[in-house]
Parts: structure tokens; C-alpha cells; sequence
């Protein structure tokens, strides 16, 4: 797979290994099929080099850690971010979901471990 012109400064299986995303240090993050090698579009730019990606157990969603600080849920499909947090000035390394995908641990510099609601917003209609 060509990936990106950058170096890769995180990677994710999701659970059913259907797909592979890659982040650069330009802060874009990329999704393959693993079966067809599409590549699958997010509007990923994020501001801070990507340190620490995970897939939600059901694979919709992925979450982002950045070293701005920033963490960030997208949705595969819809290929946009659909919730941002920010850990302040610290930076964010890693992140990984709870079993049922409801919460999400994200590690930073500064020695803690916090937890965020990772559901998704939902959206209603008028």
C-alpha cells in the first residue's frame, strides 16, 4: 500500500481485520480495505503529529491521538470527525476503547490516564 509521503507515526488493525489506517506526522490519517486496497478518504487533517490510533470494537469509528493534545472520534464511513476533545497543552500518546466502545482511555505526557464518552454524537432528525 502507498501510503503517505510522510513517515507513519501510528497504525491500527480494526477488530474484524477488514481494514488498516495509517497516520502520518503531517497528522492525516488513511484507511485501507485489506482485501481490496481502496482507499477510503478521511477528512483527517489533524493540527499535531498522530501518536496513538485505535478502531472501536465494532470497526465504525477509529479514535485519534495527537501530540497537540487533541483527541479525536471519526466515523469510517461519514469520513469525518464526529467528536473532538482536547487534553490542553499535554500531549496525547496513545488511546484504546473500552470492550463495548462506549468509553475511551487516551495516556498522555503528563502521567494520567482519562476517559471520555466515545459514543458518537447522535443525531436527531426535525
Amino acid at each position: 500500500y502507498r501510503s503517505h509521503r510522510e513517515a507513519i507515526s501510528a497504525l491500527a488493525f480494526s477488530p474484524d481485520g477488514r481494514y488498516v489506517a495509517a497516520a502520518a506526522v503531517d497528522g492525516r490519517i488513511r484507511v485501507w480495505s485489506t482485501s481490496s486496497s481502496s482507499l477510503y478518504r478521511l477528512n483527517s487533517q489533524n493540527r499535531g503529529r498522530v501518536q496513538g490510533l485505535a478502531f472501536s470494537p465494532a470497526g465504525d469509528m477509529i479514535a485519534s491521538a495527537a501530540d497537540d493534545g487533541t483527541v479525536q472520534l471519526w466515523h469510517l464511513r461519514q469520513g469525518r470527525a464526529v467528536r473532538s476533545t482536547s487534553e490542553g497543552s499535554t500531549p496525547a500518546r496513545s488511546v484504546a476503547f473500552a470492550p463495548d466502545g462506549s468509553r475511551a482511555a487516551v495516556a498522555s505526557n503528563d502521567g494520567k490516564v482519562r476517559f471520555w464518552d466515545a459514543a458518537p454524537p447522535v443525531r436527531t432528525s426535525r
